[in-house]
């Protein structure tokens, strides 16, 4: 993100004891260990039948099967490091917007860049059937369905668009003496310790974290299409599966400073990086 950079680091190492999970949040890895597998054999299928298809009648089409079998494995990826892997990114301190030091939880790297890589893959794909389509004898209407095809590509171009003009970003919790700052992907949100009413674990697709605020004491800033909204409801809503720390220690950091105000003055600081690496919040 412009005009923030990194003063310190250290790792979030989880402690010997590990945090316990809320039992509000599913726990359900089994299916998504099923899922995962179906789409990796998905995988596995589209690229045996790149190479069996290689050369022959239908050598026109191993490039489709090529990109779908990418666009599998992508997804496999992204399921795997939202659904399944325990996150061990890293808490450091760097300002926030306002220049003020605080304590940052980023969001996942690579389900930011997977999201991307995604929706590349899938412009490419509708490109070249756009392409394909306009140039085949056997279409009835080639024109119409490579305009049609071609307007579905770029409506996703549209996102890696928004990344590149910096509209859409990795996105970080940072928490600061002042209060919380919450840059998701596609929209940003403040809210001062004073304005928070309650933190609590919530159930949803994956754990989430709701930050409930106080009327007319948060602020949203919507910074790009297709990348989310902010909640309708006052306050600052974290999809723990789109963290790159385990969420249990964001939801963690969160309750224990809203509840103890005069802790907050070692936000940005690295007592506070500490007490996230021992998981110090009792």
């Amino acid at each position: 993100m412009a005009g923030v950079g990194t003063v310190a680091a250290m790792s979030s190492t989880p402690s010997v004891q590990p945090l316990p999970w809320p039992p509000e949040w599913p726990r359900a890895r089994g299916r998504w260990y099923l899922a995962l597998g179906w789409l990796t054999l998905l995988a596995l299928v589209s690229f045996g039948g790149a190479a069996l298809l290689r050369g022959g009648e239908f050598d026109p089409a191993v490039k489709y099967f090529v990109l779908f079998g990418l666009v599998f494995a992508v997804v496999v990826v992204l399921g795997y490091d939202s659904r399944v892997r325990r996150r061990r990114g890293q808490v450091r301190t760097a300002p926030d917007l306002t220049g003020r030091q605080g304590t940052v939880l980023p969001y996942s790297w690579l389900g930011f860049a997977g999201a991307l890589v995604l929706t590349v893959l899938m412009a490419l794909i509708l490109g070249l059937a756009a392409y394909d389509l306009g140039r085949s004898p056997a279409v009835v209407a080639p024109a119409a369905a490579a305009g049609v095809f071609g307007a579905a590509g770029l409506f996703f171009l549209v996102y890696p668009a928004q990344v590149l003009a910096g509209r859409i970003v990795r996105g970080r919790l940072v928490l600061t003496p002042d209060g919380i700052e919450h840059r998701s992907w596609g929209f940003r949100s403040r809210l001062g310790w004073d304005g928070v009413r309650q933190v609590a674990a919530v159930a949803g697709d994956g754990p989430r974290i709701w930050v409930s605020a106080f009327d007319n004491r948060i602020e949203h800033q919507q910074r790009a299409w297709l990348a989310g909204r902010p909640p309708r409801e006052p306050g600052v809503l974290i999809e723990g599966r789109m963290l790159g720390v385990d969420p249990v220690l964001a939801y963690r950091m969160l309750d224990f400073y809203a509840a103890r105000p005069g802790m907050r003055a070692e936000l940005g600081t690295p007592a506070a990086v500490r007490r996230a690496r021992s998981g110090d919040f009792d």
